[in-house]
């Protein structure tokens, strides 16, 4: 701590996820799309909190492709920094996917609806 007030890493988890190769490769896309829309390099994190920031519902087509992009595990391992900052956000976000019959949603999940929103048209 510097002058009594916790960093960032003190304010935050990094978090594991397994993911398969169709659920990476939606992940990439997202962080590539909001690059290009952004004229700067983003991170899966940029995604996430972009989407939290920007989006006050869900539409049923990313409800839909969830259940299909969110299989269980995979091989490939994501560490997704989750800060303390961005729960409120996060448990709204759990609240519309709750609202839309989701109300088993995870963080794997929750990122997965990030990434489908950035993809989305209206992104």
């Amino acid at each position: 701590m510097v002058g009594g007030e916790p960093n960032e890493r003190e304010r935050s988890k990094v978090k594991a996820i397994s993911v398969d190769e169709g659920v990476f490769e939606l992940m990439v896309s997202a962080i590539s799309r909001l690059s290009l829309r952004t004229k700067r390099f983003e991170t899966l994190g940029s995604v996430v909190s972009t989407a939290l920031a920007e989006f006050d519902h869900v539409p049923p087509s990313c409800i839909q492709m969830l259940p299909a992009a969110s299989t269980f595990g995979g091989s490939i391992r994501v560490h997704y920094r989750l800060h303390e900052r961005h729960r409120p956000s996060m448990e709204r976000m759990k609240g519309l996917l709750a609202q839309s019959g989701r109300s088993d949603c995870s963080l794997r999940d929750l990122i997965i609806v990030c990434c489908l929103l950035t993809l989305s048209d209206k992104a």
